[in-house]
């Protein structure tokens, strides 16, 4: 260091500067040791997808109930991310958002619906849940009234970040909330499905191998290149991409294993395979045509919405459409059974009502075998106000072949439409005829 004339070398310099670092650090500790205890945060996740989306519930109502995923996982980022930010740790035990962590350290729970994020749920398909009436269908006119039923199951996965302060100063640290099945990680409910976990063994690399020649054709017997991965005991392991449809590799050994073939363009193939002597196989790939769905409502007023599904006799997969909405819809080659619901729009009151329900039951004190009286009791049927009334439908066995799907560019479903009910009888003979009735699919 030098000043005017005067000049000094200092080789060591040291400074005291107080922190709450150390204390930081102890808290955040508690906090991740709480948190893995108790999983107070995966709670509140729970809490909000309860809130916010639908999962178990039975509701008044004729008409099916429809959801859109997309929808609902957005309303859910939004709750999570807004609820997360209202969560504290104070001394207010009434307070729902008080963490109730023992730490000083003031905590701020962050989490971003912008950040990488796994949402799914079932039952569903092509992103649409639905939840069909009881009530309408033929014999069950005696219960007077309609109700939906529906329990979907979600599995969610985001990242939360934990900040937390003393004196202006932050410690921070990352945590994941995972959800499986409606619960908590680690948490399982008595009718949910017990997974066995190895956590010491990584089956991808700890176990023996063999060699194994993979071939990937198409329906023409010309090869395919895809990435290829081996499914053993819940592990799924990455094995190696195709060249001109080839490809040795080594695999896990495995008595029950599965092979993963995915291939842009063609629907993902799963084909078990036992690996613990090696050997080759080839795996055919079914080509994805994305067509346009055309409904033509033969009597339509204009105010109609369908649920169109395509499901594979062969593989038991449901492809799903809300029409108009959603018209695009990606088949393969198979055979299919095709079920339309069509809807009327609009808002359609069923006023309360009383009827008469009346069974035989034995006449006389001791009731001697034979001797009956009939016995008649009111029912009274509640007020229905529908939004979606059942106007058209029908079903369908069809079979498409790669050549069909290649030459063509629509699938046309033309079926007809009934008067709209105007009380919940005329509502149940609808669902009758449509239930037995048949609809035209072709591809055009």
């Amino acid at each position: 260091m030098t000043k005017g004339n005067e000049s000094q070398t200092v080789s060591s310099h040291s400074v005291q500067v107080n922190s709450e670092l150390g204390n930081l650090f102890s808290d955040a500790q508690t906090f991740y040791d709480t948190e893995n205890k108790e999983q107070i945060l995966e709670n509140y996740s729970v809490d909000v997808l309860r809130n916010y989306a639908p999962v178990d519930g039975i509701e008044l109502t004729c008409a099916p109930k429809i959801w859109n995923a997309d929808t609902i996982f957005g309303t859910l980022k939004n709750a999570t991310e807004a609820n997360f930010f209202a969560l504290k740790n104070n001394n207010n035990d009434t307070d729902y958002f008080n963490l109730r962590v023992p730490i000083d350290s003031s905590v701020r729970v962050l989490n971003s619906a912008s950040w990488p994020n796994s949402y799914e749920v079932a039952p569903a398909s092509s992103r649409i849940l639905v939840a069909k009436p009881v009530g309408t269908q033929e014999g069950l006119g005696i219960l007077g009234f309609c109700y939906v039923p529906y329990h979907f199951v979600y599995n969610i996965r985001y990242p939360v970040l934990v900040q937390l302060t003393r004196n202006d100063e932050t410690f921070q640290f990352p945590l994941p909330i995972i959800i499986d099945g409606n619960f908590p990680r680690g948490t399982q409910s008595s009718t949910e499905k017990v997974n066995v976990s190895f956590q010491n063994l990584d089956l991808c690399n700890d176990v023996a191998k063999s060699n194994v020649t993979i071939n990937l054709v198409n329906s023409n017997g010309n090869s395919v290149n895809g990435n290829v991965s081996y499914e053993c005991l819940g592990s799924l392991c990455y094995v190696g991409s195709t060249t001109s449809g080839v490809l040795q590799t080594r695999v896990p050994q495995c008595a029950n294993g599965k092979i993963v073939v995915d291939s842009q363009g063609y629907k993902e193939a799963v084909q078990e395979f036992s690996s613990v002597s090696g050997g080759s196989l080839t795996i055919a790939l079914s080509k994805i045509y994305s067509k346009q769905v055309s409904l033509k409502l033969n009597n339509a007023k204009g105010n109609e919405d369908s649920i169109v599904t395509f499901t594979s006799q062969d593989s038991s997969e449901t492809y799903t459409l809300l029409y108009p909405q959603n018209k695009e819809l990606n088949l393969t080659a198979g055979n299919y059974d095709v079920q339309v619901y069509t809807y009327d729009n609009s808002s359609i009151k069923f006023p309360a009502s009383t009827s008469q329900q009346c069974v035989q039951v034995p006449s006389g004190i001791l009731g001697v075998i034979g001797i009956t009286h009939q016995e008649c009791s009111s029912v009274p049927v509640p007020e229905q106000n529908l939004t979606n009334i059942l106007v058209a439908g029908g079903k369908a066995k069809v079979s498409f072949t790669e050549e069909d799907l290649a030459k063509s560019n629509k699938i046309q479903v033309t079926l007809d439409r009934y008067n709209t009910p105007s009380s919940l009888n005329e509502l149940q003979v609808v669902y009758t005829l449509v239930d037995a009735k048949s609809v035209e699919v072709k591809l055009i």
